[in-house]
């Protein structure tokens, strides 16, 4: 065989030992690729089966074990997002619980003066049958005080049942479906007074009521840390109020239907003017003054 054929036949030895070596390698890469997807999709999968318990847990106030599955999904990514995002929504429930342990503090207080009473009074009546042996006069004088005394004791009963009855808990819905868990006070089974609310959506209210609906005075805070503070008509933002937004920025003036409208002014976050004017459904109509 001649050199010439030998050389032609080693140089297409060469490229395919070549051709195995790069297609070997593409095939590690590809399958180190596969592995670093399926790495990554199972850490998503488990970042997202940990919230999930944590966000039941916390959906029932069990706070303490709705905090493990938190760090176990942040520890996933190395990283503290979810623990510092549900940090506000934990202390919003923890001042609802304070509020309503307060609440139940009062209610059992009056049920025990009324128990109280109650056996003030029949020890009253037991001492006015042991003295009916007295003269017609004393006995009479004695079943007058008595008699007195019990009017008192019922008007007393009547007033505590009535303030027992205004204090308490319910859930209840929005028009809109919002769930919430509302403490405070009460009149006719309904939220009407002063109470906080606390919404599925995670913002909580704290501030004046009618009928199960936000009505009056109140400061409502989003979970992203905004905040509302002004008046309300049936569950909306109404009237006058100001509005903080977490970038230091506020809105203060009118509104109407949940939006900015009328006579209002922007501040930025060292609160000098940006602008004043006339607003509308959120929007600026016609600007009266520039900071």
């Amino acid at each position: 065989m001649s050199n010439k054929i030998w050389m032609v036949i080693c140089g297409l030895l060469l490229l395919l030992a070549v051709f195995f070596l790069i297609r070997s390698n593409t095939l590690k890469q590809e399958k180190e690729v596969v592995l670093e997807q399926n790495q990554a999709v199972a850490d998503s999968v488990d970042y997202y089966r940990y919230k999930s318990i944590g966000d039941s847990l916390l959906a029932v106030e069990d706070i303490e074990g709705a905090l493990k599955y938190f760090q176990r999904a942040d520890s996933v990514f190395g990283q503290k997002n979810l623990m510092n995002e549900k940090l506000k929504v934990i202390d919003a429930i923890q001042a609802k619980q304070a509020r309503v342990s307060s609440l139940r503090e009062r209610v059992e207080q009056i049920q025990g003066e009324r128990l109280t009473a109650e056996r003030s009074l029949g020890e009253e009546i037991q001492l006015r049958d042991s003295l009916m042996r007295l003269s017609d006069t004393e006995v009479e004088i004695l079943v007058m005080e008595t008699e007195q005394l019990r009017d008192s004791l019922m008007q007393a009963f009547a007033e505590m049942q009535k303030i027992a009855e205004s204090v308490g808990e319910l859930e209840f819905e929005t028009a809109e479906g919002t769930q919430i868990y509302y403490a405070g006070d009460l009149a006719g089974g309904k939220a009407n007074g002063y109470g906080y609310g606390l919404f599925g959506t995670g913002g909580i209210y704290a501030g004046e009521w009618k009928n199960n609906k936000r009505h009056g005075k109140g400061k409502y805070t989003w979970p992203d840390g905004n905040v509302y503070v002004g008046e309300y008509r049936q569950g909306k933002r109404e009237g006058t109020g100001t509005y903080y937004f977490t970038s230091g920025e506020k809105y203060v003036g009118e509104w109407k239907n949940n939006m900015r409208s009328g006579q209002g002014a922007m501040y930025d976050e060292d609160g000098e003017l940006i602008l004043s004017g006339i607003w509308k459904e959120d929007k600026v109509q016609e600007v009266v003054k520039k900071g």
